[in-house]
Protein backbone atom coordinates (compact mmCIF):
# COMPACT_ATOMS: atom_id res chain seq x y z
CA UNK A 1 0.00 0.00 0.00
CA UNK A 2 1.00 3.84 -0.47
CA UNK A 3 1.96 6.24 2.35
CA UNK A 4 -1.66 7.91 1.92
CA UNK A 5 -3.73 4.37 2.28
CA UNK A 6 -1.16 3.42 5.26
CA UNK A 7 -1.89 7.27 6.86
CA UNK A 8 -5.52 6.70 6.24
CA UNK A 9 -5.56 2.92 8.06
CA UNK A 10 -4.14 4.20 10.70
CA UNK A 11 -5.49 7.62 11.30
CA UNK A 12 -1.70 8.65 11.39
CA UNK A 13 0.04 11.45 9.31
CA UNK A 14 2.09 11.27 6.04
CA UNK A 15 5.17 13.10 7.95
CA UNK A 16 4.71 10.63 10.79
CA UNK A 17 4.83 7.83 8.79
CA UNK A 18 7.58 9.40 6.89
CA UNK A 19 9.82 10.20 10.43
CA UNK A 20 8.95 6.27 11.90
CA UNK A 21 10.94 5.19 8.60
CA UNK A 22 13.32 7.56 8.67
CA UNK A 23 13.85 6.62 12.41
CA UNK A 24 14.53 3.09 11.18
CA UNK A 25 11.54 2.08 12.71
CA UNK A 26 9.41 1.24 9.91
CA UNK A 27 10.57 -0.67 6.79
CA UNK A 28 9.53 0.68 3.08
CA UNK A 29 10.28 -0.55 -0.27
CA UNK A 30 10.14 1.76 -3.66
CA UNK A 31 7.92 1.16 -6.63
CA UNK A 32 9.24 1.56 -9.95
CA UNK A 33 8.21 5.27 -10.12
CA UNK A 34 10.27 5.95 -6.63
CA UNK A 35 6.68 6.25 -4.19
CA UNK A 36 6.78 4.23 -0.79
CA UNK A 37 5.29 1.20 -0.86
CA UNK A 38 4.73 -0.53 2.55
CA UNK A 39 3.01 -4.20 2.98
CA UNK A 40 -0.13 -4.86 5.02
CA UNK A 41 1.90 -5.82 8.32
CA UNK A 42 2.73 -2.18 8.16
CA UNK A 43 -0.84 -1.13 9.42
CA UNK A 44 0.03 -3.30 12.59
CA UNK A 45 3.59 -1.31 12.69
CA UNK A 46 2.44 1.56 12.85
CA UNK A 47 -0.16 1.06 15.55
CA UNK A 48 2.62 -0.37 17.74
CA UNK A 49 4.78 2.23 17.21
CA UNK A 50 2.43 4.64 18.11
CA UNK A 51 1.29 2.60 20.96
CA UNK A 52 5.33 3.12 22.11
CA UNK A 53 5.56 6.48 21.82
CA UNK A 54 2.54 7.53 23.81
CA UNK A 55 3.99 5.45 26.70
CA UNK A 56 6.91 7.68 26.44
CA UNK A 57 9.46 5.82 24.61
CA UNK A 58 12.37 6.97 22.50
CA UNK A 59 12.85 6.08 19.18
CA UNK A 60 16.27 3.86 19.46
CA UNK A 61 14.12 1.90 22.58
CA UNK A 62 11.44 0.92 20.12
CA UNK A 63 13.89 0.03 17.78
CA UNK A 64 15.39 -2.52 20.66
CA UNK A 65 11.88 -3.87 21.12
CA UNK A 66 9.63 -3.35 18.41
CA UNK A 67 10.52 -6.61 16.75
CA UNK A 68 9.34 -8.61 20.22
CA UNK A 69 5.72 -6.62 19.59
CA UNK A 70 2.97 -9.39 19.51
CA UNK A 71 1.15 -8.49 16.45
CA UNK A 72 -2.25 -7.64 16.48
CA UNK A 73 -2.42 -6.79 20.23
CA UNK A 74 -0.15 -3.59 21.87
CA UNK A 75 1.77 -6.22 24.32
CA UNK A 76 5.69 -6.93 24.19
CA UNK A 77 6.65 -10.13 24.78
CA UNK A 78 8.37 -10.96 28.13
CA UNK A 79 12.01 -11.71 27.79
CA UNK A 80 14.71 -11.19 29.38
CA UNK A 81 15.67 -8.53 27.27
CA UNK A 82 12.54 -6.03 26.60
CA UNK A 83 11.57 -6.69 30.58
CA UNK A 84 15.36 -4.90 30.81
CA UNK A 85 14.51 -2.54 28.67
CA UNK A 86 11.20 -1.56 29.97
CA UNK A 87 11.93 -1.64 33.28
CA UNK A 88 15.18 0.74 32.59
CA UNK A 89 12.47 3.03 30.56
CA UNK A 90 10.00 2.75 33.71
CA UNK A 91 12.40 3.89 35.86
CA UNK A 92 13.56 7.11 34.06
CA UNK A 93 10.15 8.16 33.26
CA UNK A 94 9.76 7.90 37.42
CA UNK A 95 12.92 10.15 37.77
CA UNK A 96 11.24 12.75 35.22
CA UNK A 97 7.73 12.36 37.06
CA UNK A 98 9.87 12.91 40.22
CA UNK A 99 11.40 16.40 38.39
CA UNK A 100 8.19 17.56 37.17
CA UNK A 101 6.47 17.48 40.77
CA UNK A 102 9.94 19.43 41.98
CA UNK A 103 8.88 22.34 39.46
CA UNK A 104 5.65 21.75 39.54
CA UNK A 105 6.21 22.94 43.89
CA UNK A 106 8.75 25.66 42.77
CA UNK A 107 5.91 27.16 40.32
CA UNK A 108 2.71 26.96 43.23
CA UNK A 109 4.91 28.29 45.50
CA UNK A 110 5.86 31.29 42.89
CA UNK A 111 2.34 31.81 42.12
CA UNK A 112 1.35 32.10 45.84
CA UNK A 113 -2.19 31.08 47.25
CA UNK A 114 -4.77 30.11 44.97
CA UNK A 115 -2.84 29.49 42.32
Amino acid sequence: MNIGKLAKATNTSTRAIRHYEAAGLLPSKRSTNGYRVYDNDAVIAVNHIRWLISAGLTAKTIREILPCVVKRNPKVAVCDKTRSILKREFDRIGRQLGELKKSQKLLKGALGPGK
